[in-house]
């Protein structure tokens, strides 16, 4: 079995095989795509491949993407590997296959372009790919070491109930200015550089993302203010099913009941529930969401919420990272992800991506799930 680069005359069996995978947990998601497979990365504007396999009947039966960016790691600007669209098909032997030549692919891009680390995101009740990734059961030299580094929920909110405590005063929300992008983007910097994985913001590349990114507009971009008038929040509210819909194939018990009651809560005005099954998801993605700690965070994701009207709210919270948990009176869900970052076998880690106590949470988007 070949490994092979996809190219455009690819496109339409990468995004027919990605449609034909899911993710399941309480809720079973299926990402669908409509017209370009690599839509989403290209809105980043950095190198990206695609990557796939075909098995014996000349199915894909494996696929992934690497996109490459700079990054914080403890202060330091460096180069990384992302793995994304990660999907592998039933056959074992296919998977296999993938598991020795995808990964050698990696290293060898990784280096070539001088990627000094690699990362990837997994979804923690997918079991097979967990298994066959993190515990094969051959101990193949040649397969790589898939480190552990953190756990986080996609966090879904889907209902405000009444009776929440009053929130912060003396903050303003406002939409952002143009004129604050230098502003912005030192108040960004403030908070990822220290982290590992931290994104790198310039008043150029927020204004190019402001202009390219599709759904991403001025208009749904704000800052919150102290009474100094000094930025001590942002986030944005995203729609990304223009270039990806989560269509939602099944449900186990427990999200039925929790549907049920959104549902109902839904008559009066309170929640945004799931959609029937079959249907795609409704939700603004919180991205470029930082802020100075959880007070603020309360009141900006009222206020997000209050902004989306009939759609419910998503995103990222690691573990430990107590600012940016559900606030109270909120009704939401979780899907669990670990980061891992990918070694060849025998190589160790290195001591700044460790864990400290009390350190700030990576960043993680939405293009690298």
């Amino acid at each position: 079995m070949e490994l092979l680069k996809a190219s455009e005359k690819h496109n339409q069996e990468l995004i027919q095989f990605l449609g034909s995978q899911s993710i399941r947990g309480e809720i079973e998601l299926r990402f669908m795509r409509e017209e370009d497979f690599g839509v989403k990365l290209k809105l980043l504007g950095n190198e990206h491949e695609t990557y796939f396999i075909r098995d014996e009947n000349d199915q894909i039966s494996a696929c992934a993407s690497l996109f490459f960016e700079d990054v914080f790691i403890d202060s330091e600007i460096v180069k990384v590997c992302w793995i994304t669209d990660l999907r592998i098909g039933d056959s074992k032997k296919a998977s296999y296959h993938w598991m020795t030549r995808f990964f050698n692919k990696v290293f060898e891009r990784a280096s070539t372009l001088g990627a000094q680390h690699i990362f990837t995101t997994i979804f923690k009740e997918d079991r097979e790919s967990i298994n066959s990734l993190t515990r094969p059961r051959k101990r193949n030299r040649e397969l790589p070491q898939f480190l552990h580094m953190r756990n986080f929920d996609l966090v879904s909110l889907h209902a405000k109930l009444p009776g929440s405590r009053p929130l912060l005063t003396g903050i303003k929300i406002k939409k952002m200015n143009p004129n604050r992008l230098e502003e912005l983007s030192q108040y960004l910097n403030s908070h990822s550089k220290h982290r590992v994985l931290g994104k790198i913001y310039s008043p150029e590349n927020l204004a190019t993302r402001l202009e390219s990114w599709t759904n991403f507009h001025e208009e749904n971009f704000y800052i919150c203010l102290d009474k100094r008038d000094r930025i001590v929040g942002s986030f944005a509210l995203w729609d990304t099913s223009a270039f990806e819909k989560m269509q939602l194939i099944n449900m186990n018990d427990r999200a039925r009941n929790f549907y049920h009651i959104t549902k109902l809560l839904s008559l009066f005005g309170l929640a945004r529930p799931l959609p029937k099954i079959g249907n795609c998801l409704n939700f603004n993605y919180l991205t470029h969401l930082y802020c100075d700690n959880s007070d603020i965070f309360e009141k900006m994701i009222h206020f997000a919420f209050r902004k989306s009207k009939s759609k419910f709210l998503i995103y990222p919270q690691f573990e430990d990272h107590y600012i940016q948990l559900p606030p109270k009176r909120f009704l939401h869900q979780n899907l669990s992800f670990a980061l891992y970052t990918i070694l060849p076998q025998g190589e160790r880690p290195s001591e700044k991506l460790r864990q400290k106590p009390f350190s700030p949470p990576p960043d993680i988007d939405i293009f690298s799930l």
